[in-house]
């Protein structure tokens, strides 16, 4: 339901003129190598669900993270560290 949210808005008029930067990031478990190619394939996943729900793919930049920006870094392991974060490019 929130990608389903998050399409139309990404259609509405309003942002229907905007790109956007999918990140996809993971936790600090595993080789680095591992979690940059997971996090690619996390972001890639959104992308892929977003062109389906009519989100012109020219919009989307998939980009993998992995274990680099951790968003709880006090806590390497926590599962928010595994998330997906949209941004608009510039």
């Amino acid at each position: 339901p929130l990608l389903d949210n998050l399409a139309l808005a990404m259609n509405s008029e309003r942002l229907s003129a905007l790109q956007f930067r999918v990140e996809g990031h993971t936790d600090a478990k595993g080789k680095a190598d591992y979690n940059l190619q997971l996090s690619n394939r996390r972001a890639q996943a959104v992308v892929d669900y977003l062109a389906q729900a009519h989100v012109a793919v020219a919009r989307l930049q998939a980009q993998g993270k992995g274990s680099s920006e951790l968003l709880v870094p006090d806590r390497p392991l926590a599962s928010e560290n595994r998330r997906v974060r949209i941004t608009v490019q510039p």
